[in-house]
Parts: structure tokens; C-alpha cells; sequence
């Protein structure tokens, strides 16, 4: 890495196991299409084939299902850092074909048109509140009757995965390698690759088919937690009156988000 020698390089970051793997066949993708593939399209695919498998739908059946998909991705830096600098994919693939099968905004077609779901698709890109910008539409779409159910999810992966990153004071990344966002001595965080997904129904619908429900949800809103003097704006009375039971059926991976200000 060119910053090992740099007093402010800090030699961590959490990482994902196995992002070069895939069964591309699987999936209705040639080997060469898929090598092209950003990591993080790869592992949505297959966090949607978990949660439809697991919610008791067939992932080779045909038939069209009402079932809406709401993703979210960082921007590809295995496109950026890999395949823009290699001279043998430059030389197989246009610009225009790296470009597409990097592209964070056509995930959620992607896996529709590959698993037939028929419902709304969409790209969601909200910064760090992406992921549950995702789950509230996912909310919306099952409660005003647009789909059967619906799949929210998001990933992050970095690559290349095993290389740390330069520390600057003041800056959201932490100075020790270890992550501490909150409390008077927060320190910032690690840069770190994951991603979730969730499958949710309404609730009535998951206790009649006798889904294995992993949560509900019981009111929701996205955005902003407080103001600059601590008062609670309108998305937390919006999340209070949005109160609906959604059940989570399946997830595959798991997500946490928090969010806070330095």
C-alpha cells in the first residue's frame, strides 16, 4: 500500500470472507459476465435467493410474483480499483459493459427480472440512511397494496479488501483501528464491508402461511433522529403514527445502523 510508510496509516479495515465467489450459473450469468461483476451485485443476488428460499418461495419457478425489491450499494470500488486498472478486462470488455455490470442503480431490476418479481424496483440512494430508507419503502409499498411483499436490502463491500486506510484528525476515521462513535471519547470509525437483506409480508399474511417471523415492525420513518438542540423532528412522530405490523420473514446477512455526529 503506498501510505504503509505514512505515520497516519492505520492497517485495518473489516472485511467480508470469499466476495470472489459466486456460482454464476446459478443465476443465469456466464463466467466471463460474471468476473466483470461488482461483489457487491454478486452478494445481494445472493442474500435474495436466501430470503426468497428461505421465506418458502421456489427461486427456479417462473412464475411472476407480486413481490417488490428496494436495494441500495456503494459506489464500486471494485470497478474503480480493479478492472479499470487491468489490462485483460480492458481489453475484453467496452467501457460501457464495466460500467453496467458496476452499476449500484440497476441492482434491484437485476434481481427482479432474475427471480421474477413483479412489483415496484428501485435504487435507493439516501447516504447512511440508504438501508432503512429501503425497509421504509418496503413498508410502503405492502401497506397501499402495490405488492405481496417486498425485499429491502443494501451492501458495501471494499476492495481491495486488505488495505487500511490514512488517519486525519477531525475526520470521521478512527485513529486506533478500533470503532468508537459514541460517548465523549469517540474516536470515529473503521471502514468496513457487509450487507443485509430482509424479506418482509404483512403480518396476517406471515402468521397465515406460518412464515418463521424474525421480527415486526411496528411503526417506521427515515431521516435525521434530533436537531442541533437535541429536538426530536418530524420523523420520529411520522415513524409514531406510521404504526403497521410488517413482519421480517427472512433475512440473510444482518444490518445495524446508527448514526452519529462528530
Amino acid at each position: 500500500n503506498i501510505f504503509d510508510q505514512s505515520a497516519s496509516y492505520v492497517p485495518y479495515r473489516s472485511m467480508l470472507d470469499d466476495i470472489q465467489l459466486f456460482d454464476a450459473e446459478a443465476f443465469g450469468i456466464d463466467s466471463e459476465g460474471a468476473a466483470i461483476l461488482d461483489p457487491q451485485i454478486r452478494i445481494l443476488l445472493e442474500c435474495a435467493w436466501q430470503c426468497l428460499a428461505g421465506a418458502g418461495w421456489s427461486v427456479s419457478e417462473n412464475t411472476p410474483r407480486n413481490i417488490s425489491v428496494f436495494t441500495t450499494a456503494s459506489l464500486s470500488s471494485y470497478l474503480l480499483n480493479n478492472l479499470l486498472n487491468n489490462a485483460e478486462a480492458l481489453s475484453k470488455h467496452s467501457h460501457i459493459e464495466l460500467l453496467d455490470r458496476n452499476d449500484r442503480n440497476v441492482i434491484s431490476s437485476m434481481i427482479s427480472k432474475i427471480f421474477g418479481l413483479h412489483g415496484e424496483s428501485m435504487s435507493v440512494q439516501n447516504g447512511s440512511t440508504s438501508f432503512l430508507q429501503c425497509v421504509c419503502l418496503a413498508c410502503d409499498s405492502i401497506i397501499s397494496g402495490r405488492c405481496n411483499a417486498a425485499i429491502a436490502g443494501g451492501a458495501s463491500v471494499c476492495v481491495p479488501q486488505k488495505a487500511g486506510y490514512v488517519y486525519h484528525e477531525g475526520g470521521p476515521l478512527s485513529g486506533t483501528g478500533k470503532n468508537n462513535v459514541f460517548g465523549n471519547d469517540c474516536d470515529g470509525l473503521i471502514p468496513a464491508s457487509g450487507a443485509g437483506m430482509f424479506l418482509l409480508k404483512r403480518l396476517d399474511d406471515a402468521l397465515a402461511d406460518n412464515d418463521n417471523i424474525l421480527a415486526v415492525i411496528k411503526g417506521y420513518s427515515c431521516g435525521y433522529a434530533a436537531d442541533r438542540k437535541g429536538r426530536k423532528p418530524g420523523c420520529c412522530r411520522a415513524a409514531l403514527r406510521n404504526r403497521a405490523g410488517r413482519a421480517v420473514t427472512k433475512s440473510a446477512h444482518s444490518h445495524k445502523q446508527a448514526q452519529k455526529s462528530r
